[in-house]
């Protein structure tokens, strides 16, 4: 009894396994030159019945006898006026070319009206600067304010200290703290 469950049940799993295959395979694409229905309608001619036609296939054919003469050909003058421009610009082209390696100098305007100019305008110089005190300590003489001729001498601010390493700061203000008065 136990060989006939046994292949049922092998049975049932081959089966189901052919179905997943066949699942899985059904979402595969098949490249179009290797479709076979797409290779029979290419030689069975359904593609070609699928087409439009080409434009003017309902047209009349065309008349032969309606093609227009000859143009009248134009007198010699001309076309030896044409032919000597074109043996004066064969001349002229074979003359060298100037060297493009060498540069010229640069002109100081560029033709153009209003003349442009060929570069930027220089730079303006600049004015001195006062020297820079590259010491810590502060002026010692009373400091004048620009501008203002006769004003009161002002003395400057102190600079802060500088902390000292390793030191605590003070705390901060009441008011940057947020404490009620």
């Amino acid at each position: 009894m136990r060989g006939v469950f046994g292949r049922r049940r092998l049975q049932g799993t081959v089966l189901a396994l052919v179905f997943a295959l066949v699942f899985a395979l059904g979402g595969c694409a098949i490249p179009k030159p290797l479709n076979p229905v797409l290779i029979y309608n290419r030689v069975s001619g359904r593609d070609e019945a699928k087409r439009p036609p080409p434009p003017g296939m309902d047209a009349p054919s065309p008349n032969l006898g309606a093609i227009p003469p000859r143009p009248e050909r134009p007198p010699p003058g001309a076309t030896d006026a044409i032919t000597a421009a074109l043996i004066e610009d064969r001349l002229r082209s074979g003359t060298p070319q100037p060297d493009r390696a060498r540069a010229a100098p640069p002109a100081a305007y560029a033709p153009g009206n209003p003349p442009i100019p060929a570069g930027p305008p220089a730079l303006p110089p600049l004015a001195a600067a006062p020297a820079v005190p590259w010491d810590l300590s502060p002026p010692t003489g009373p400091v004048r304010p620009a501008g203002r001729p006769g004003a009161p001498a002002a003395l400057p601010p102190a600079a802060p200290a500088l902390p000292v390493p390793g030191a605590i700061p003070p705390p901060p203000p009441p008011d940057l703290l947020g404490l009620p008065r």
